[in-house]
């Protein structure tokens, strides 16, 4: 029979059997290696199951789940046919696939206005002030710089990147980054801030990374910033290593992390 991987389902790997389902199990300092495997094993699907249930309301029924892996494991002849098996695991990834699409639409959606009422309500403090495209931001510290980067220059910098919920997703210090490599709402700050400026932004999805989201960022996130420009680095072309070095990290920054920018 044809193998069906289910999204976030590894259905080679399950649950204890029904049988041993109320066996008591030996202290962790007796547990052998192996059987400290099998238990992470099956904590960790369980967990899974338990996450599409919750999230999904993607629903198993245990004692038929654990039936199937005990048939499986022990070799055993399956109760359902092959063209039956291989029928409803393309019917149960079809309905995951739908409720996830469901879910993340949800999501999306309440992302958005998320944002925007926290955009709405950081405009009505008196310390923020705004920029082009609705990006807020307060100044923390002002520095002694009195020039500005343009859009092509590198500027050396610190930052802190948190979703608008505080929690964090991204830091650096005194990293090298190429301006045209970033976010919309990093380009647009900088280019109006002077060397010691320290900055903390609100960017709105779309200055940031949008409907697309990024690894550890929701799609229409709203994202804050604390940012401090320590330098503008004149120099753009000295040397391939700190091209590749600027490139590598401007890409976290940017396309990769998300956050990073």
């Amino acid at each position: 029979m044809k193998r069906l991987l289910v999204p976030a389902l590894a259905l080679s790997v399950g649950l204890t059997s029904a049988a041993f389902a109320g066996e008591k199990l030996k202290s962790v300092e007796q547990m052998s290696d192996a059987e400290k495997q099998s238990y992470a094993a099956g904590f960790a699907q369980g967990g899974q199951l338990h996450k599409m249930d919750k999230d999904l309301g993607v629903k198993f029924e245990m004692h038929y789940f654990q039936k199937g892996f005990q048939d499986a494991y022990a070799n055993s002849k399956s109760t359902l046919t092959q063209e039956q098996m291989e029928k409803s695991l393309v019917e149960l990834q079809k309905s995951i696939m739908e409720k996830q699409r469901a879910y993340m639409e949800k999501q999306f959606a309440e992302n958005k206005k998320k944002g925007e009422e926290f955009l709405a309500n950081k405009a009505k403090d008196e310390k923020v002030k705004k920029l082009s495209d609705n990006i807020l931001y307060e100044v923390i510290k002002d520095g002694s710089g009195t020039t500005h980067p343009s859009a092509t220059d590198k500027v050396k910098v610190s930052y802190v990147g948190t979703t608008i919920d505080g929690t964090e997703f991204d830091k650096n210090n005194d990293v090298e980054l190429s301006l045209n490599n970033l976010i919309k709402g990093w380009q647009t700050a900088l280019q109006k801030m002077s060397p010691g400026d320290k900055w903390k932004l609100y960017i709105p999805a779309a200055q940031a990374y949008g409907e697309n989201g990024a690894p550890g960022i929701m799609p229409n996130s709203t994202l804050v910033f604390d940012i401090e420009l320590k330098d503008i680095v004149k120099d753009n072309n000295s040397g391939n290593s700190d091209k590749k070095a600027t490139d590598d990290q401007s890409s976290k920054v940017s396309n990769s992390k998300k956050a990073k920018s």
